[in-house]
Order: C-alpha cells, then structure tokens, then sequence
C-alpha cells in the first residue's frame, strides 16, 4: 500500500497559524520549494496520462499526442462531375 498523503491547508490557514502559533511558543515558517512541487505536479499528470492512455487501449480508443499531430485530410478535386479524392486520379 502506498503512502497515504493528506491534502496541503489553504494558505490562508498557513498564515493564520504563523500568528497563532507564537502565542502558545510553537513558530511556523512555512515555505514553498519550487521545485519539489513541480517535480509533484509532474509525476501525477504522468500517472494520470499513463492512466487515460491504459483505459483507452484496453478499450480499443486511438490515441495521438499533440506533438504529434493527426495527418492532414486527403486532397480532393473539383471537376464538372463533382469532387473526387486526389488519390483517385495520379498526377
């Protein structure tokens, strides 16, 4: 079982502690480290990408990625007898 994470106070609770907590001798400095939280928010968007990507293969949903882009639509041509595929018709 994985460790069990309680969700961060509002930081207007972190505040109200540091002037709190003085009264009773206990001093509270909170400060955010950047980079730990970023390296946090990057691990769950992972897990949870990964997670998405699962369900869909095990459901048999395509999936691309937006650095890579869908190909484009086949080039269609316009005659008097109406539009057709450029495949259709080789150059």
């Amino acid at each position: 079982m994985g460790m069990k994470r309680t969700p961060l106070p509002p930081l207007s609770r972190l505040h109200e502690l540091t002037f709190l907590s003085v009264d009773i001798g206990i001093l509270v400095d909170p400060k955010l480290d950047l980079t730990a939280m970023l390296g946090a928010k990057d691990k769950a968007v992972t897990t949870l990408t990964s997670g998405i990507e699962y369900l869909f293969k095990k459901n048999g949903a395509k999936t691309f990625s937006c650095a890579d882009p869908p190909p484009p639509p086949p080039l269609v041509m316009q005659s008097p007898r109406g539009l057709h595929h450029a495949a259709d018709h080789p150059t």
